[in-house]
């Protein structure tokens, strides 16, 4: 692209050629800033992301281990009151022996 801007300058203005140049330098810096913007702003997304999904394992797994190995079941009585206990009778599978999951 410079190239052929070159090359059309210097048939209609060879004094015009230095500007040619400066002009190519200017945008490739412009260009060099964005980049490093856009990286920026990349990292902060994917520290965004990796906080979030830390934030997640936390909860379902404190301290690495199992969350019902971890909190006993009065946390959860007394963060959502009765509306737990029933959830639990309404969602629990009593003749499955595996982990089950309930969203509250």
């Amino acid at each position: 692209m410079f190239y052929d801007l070159k090359n059309m300058t210097a048939n209609i203005d060879k004094t015009l050629m230095d500007t040619v140049d400066s002009q190519k330098e200017k945008i490739i810096q412009s260009l060099e800033m964005f980049k490093g913007k856009l990286m920026n702003a990349q990292m902060r997304k994917s520290d965004t992301t990796t906080s979030q999904l830390d934030k997640v394992t936390n909860n379902i797994f404190p301290n690495n281990i199992l969350q019902e190995r971890m909190l006993n079941i009065t946390y959860f009585i007394n963060k959502y009151d009765d509306m737990f206990i029933k959830k639990l009778f309404e969602e629990i599978d009593i003749h499955k022996f595996e982990h089950q999951v309930i969203e509250l």
